[in-house]
Order: C-alpha cells, then structure tokens, then sequence
C-alpha cells in the first residue's frame, strides 16, 4: 500500500510538473526544438496539451484506485496504518472493514461482529483479536494484488498447448504447466538416464 500511494502522489504531481515535460519546454524555449526536433506550435496548443495532460494522468490515479479497493480496504486492518490520537483511532475505518466483510460475502451478523471485534482490537492496540476478526484477517492477508499468475499460467497454456497438440489430456497439460511454471530451469534437467533408457523399453 505504501507504494500504491506513493503511485497515487506521483500521479497527481505529474499533471502539473512532468519532469520529460520541463525539459521539452526549456528546450524549445531556448532553441524552437527538441532534440533536434523544431517545433512549430499555434497559440492553443499549450492549454490544449494541459488539457490532455492533466485528464491522462487523472484518468491512470482514478483506474489505479479502482484496481486496488479490496487491498485497501483490508489495509485498514493494519497497525501501521493507525492514527496515533486515541479518539481518531476509535472512529478510524471502521466502514472500510464493513465493506471488506461485505466484499467477502459475509453475513450480515457475522460483519457485525467483525466490525465489534475490530474495536475491541483498536482499543487493545492490537493484542486482542476476536474469531471473525481473526479469520477476516487471515483471509485478506493471501489476497492477490494483480493477475500476473493467471496470464503467466495463459501464456505457459498457448505454448503447451497448440494446434498441434490439441489432444493432449487435462492432466498432460496441467503436468507441463506445473513444470513450467514451477519447475526448474531446462539447463537443470539432466536428459542423459531417459535417453539410455528409451532404447532398452
């Protein structure tokens, strides 16, 4: 999360103060180019690329907010990101850890509970944690921040299976996947007992 919201920062910083967009401007200030370029621009250009500039950059912070509310909610459940004053900390995120519950598909009573437990938490700075609380904690603790396994397993997929080997069985398939993706590298395997052995069956 810490680098999430440092993302977050940049974000916002770069629809103002681009650090490629400043030294294009000097450039062309100084000399009508860049890098070797000339520039030839008309009198809207500048706010016409402002424009651009600043709704590219808010449209990546607000995409990048929505790829990550489930991480952020479960976020509010650590320590680290308490308020140190104590009345701040009783108020603190306590509709955050709603909303997880209810992204979880837990029961109403259950989030209840939960939400309960995570005061009695708060107040205990940590030592006390209530069963629901617990095992909403354990839960969000194995949640993935991005589907880079899955298109690593899609991309291993096309490659074992192709149009020429479309009969190989699920379990063939799932065998190569496992090795691929998990296995050791090709320079690890050693071939030389198989290829002694294919002779001799």
């Amino acid at each position: 999360m810490c680098h999430i919201d440092d993302t977050h920062t940049k974000l916002v910083a770069l629809k103002t103060d681009g650090r490629t967009f400043k030294k294009f401007m000097q450039s062309y200030d100084r000399e009508g180019q860049y890098k070797n370029v000339t520039i030839c621009r008309a009198e809207s250009d500048v706010s016409h690329f402002q424009s651009v500039c600043v709704q590219f950059f808010q449209s990546l912070h607000d995409n990048l907010i929505q790829i990550f509310p489930l991480l952020a909610n479960a976020s509010r459940l650590e320590q680290t990101n308490w308020p140190d004053d104590p009345l701040q900390k009783t108020l603190h995120r306590e509709a955050e850890v709603a909303k997880l519950c209810k992204e979880f598909g837990l029961a109403s009573s259950v989030a209840a509970e939960v939400v309960k437990e995570f005061t009695i938490f708060k107040k205990t700075s940590g030592k006390q944690t209530g069963p629901n609380l617990h095992a909403l904690m354990q839960t969000s603790e194995v949640l993935l921040i991005s589907s880079a396994e899955c298109e690593t397993g899609f991309s291993q997929m096309n490659l074992y299976h192709t149009s020429v080997r479309n009969k190989l069985l699920g379990n063939t398939v799932n065998d190569l996947l496992m090795v691929g993706i998990n296995g050791p590298p090709l320079h690890a395997f050693n071939a030389k007992k198989y290829v002694i052995s294919w002779p001799q069956s």
